[in-house]
C-alpha cells in the first residue's frame, strides 16, 4: 500500500534518529580505538579525518531533516497544499542541501571502501575499477543535483523523468561497488585466515570474515532497497534513503 509523503517524511526522521544515535555509539568506540588503541605509535590521519568528515556529514544531513519538518508542520503547516505541498517542492533549498550532502557523504564512503579494498587486496587493477565506479556515481549523484536546481517550482517530482537516470544510476553503481569491495575482502581475509589456519591449526579471522560480510551486506541490501522503492515511485524510499545515511558508518 502507498504511503503519503508527510507520513513517510515522520517515519523517515524517527528511523534516522534512532539510528543516528546508535550511529554515535559506533563513531566513539571508533574514536577510541584509532587514537587509544593504535597498536603503533603513529596516528593513522586519514582514517581520523575520514571519520570526523563523515560524521559531520551524517550531523549535517539529520539537521537539514529537523529544519525541514519544523518548517513542513510549523511554518508552512497553513499554506496552501500544508506538509505534503512543502515537501513536494523539490527545488527547495532545504532538499537541494540535503541531497547533496548525501550524495558526499556516500562518494567519500565509498571512496573508503576502495581504500579498505586496495590495502587488503593489493591489485592496482582492482583499484582503478573501483574507482572508475566510485567517479561514476559522484557524476550520478551531482548530474542528479544540477537537475534539481533547474526544475522549475512548485513542478515535477523526485520521481520525475529527469532525475531517474541519475539517481537510479548513482544507487545502483553505489551498491555495486560495495558488493563488490565487500566480497573481495571478505574472500581475501578468509583465503589468508585458510593459509595461517594450515600452518599453525587455529581460525582467527573467521570472526573478521563475518563481521565485513554482515556490514557490507547490511548497507548493499539497504541500497538496493532504496532503488526498489524509487523505481517502482514508492514514497517508502523517503525511509530508506534517510535510515541510509548513519548507516553509511557500519560499513
Amino acid at each position: 500500500m502507498a504511503i503519503s509523503l508527510d507520513k513517510a517524511e515522520i517515519i523517515a526522521i524517527f528511523v534516522e534518529s534512532v539510528l543516528y544515535g546508535i550511529f554515535q555509539v559506533t563513531f566513539a568506540a571508533c574514536l577510541y580505538i584509532l587514537i587509544y588503541k593504535r597498536r603503533t605509535g603513529r596516528l593513522n590521519r586519514p582514517m581520523l579525518w575520514t571519520a570526523v568528515l563523515l560524521w559531520t556529514f551524517a550531523t549535517m544531513h539529520i539537521a537539514i531533516d529537523l529544519r525541514r519538518m519544523i518548517d513542513a508542520f510549523y511554518t508552512y503547516r497553513d499554506a496552501p497544499g500544508g506538509p505534503i505541498a512543502y515537501f513536494s517542492k523539490i527545488s527547495r533549498l532545504t532538499h537541494v542541501l540535503k541531497s547533496a550532502v548525501y550524495i558526499t557523504h556516500t562518494c567519500v564512503s565509498d571512496a573508503l571502501v576502495v581504500y579498505r579494498c586496495h590495502a587488503v587486496v593489493r591489485n592496482n587493477t582492482v583499484t582503478a575499477f573501483l574507482s572508475a565506479m566510485v567517479v561514476g556515481s559522484a557524476v550520478a549523484g551531482y548530474g542528479s543535483i544540477y537537475e534539481l536546481v533547474h526544475i522549475p517550482p512548485f513542478s515535477g517530482s523526485i520521481f520525475d523523468t529527469a532525475l531517474a537516470p541519475y539517481i537510479t544510476a548513482f544507487n545502483v553503481i553505489t551498491a555495486a561497488t560495495n558488493i563488490i569491495a565487500t566480497v573481495l575482502i571478505a574472500w581475501n581475509i578468509w583465503y589468508i585466515n585458510r593459509q595461517v589456519s594450515q600452518l599453525i591449526g587455529k581460525n582467527r579471522l573467521s570472526p573478521v570474515v563475518l563481521i565485513v560480510v554482515e556490514s557490507g551486506a547490511i548497507y548493499a541490501f539497504a541500497l538496493l532497497l532504496l532503488t526498489a522503492f524509487y523505481t517502482s515511485d514508492n514514497n517508502a524510499q523517503f525511509i530508506v534513503l534517510d535510515a541510509v545515511t548513519p548507516l553509511i558508518f557500519s560499513v
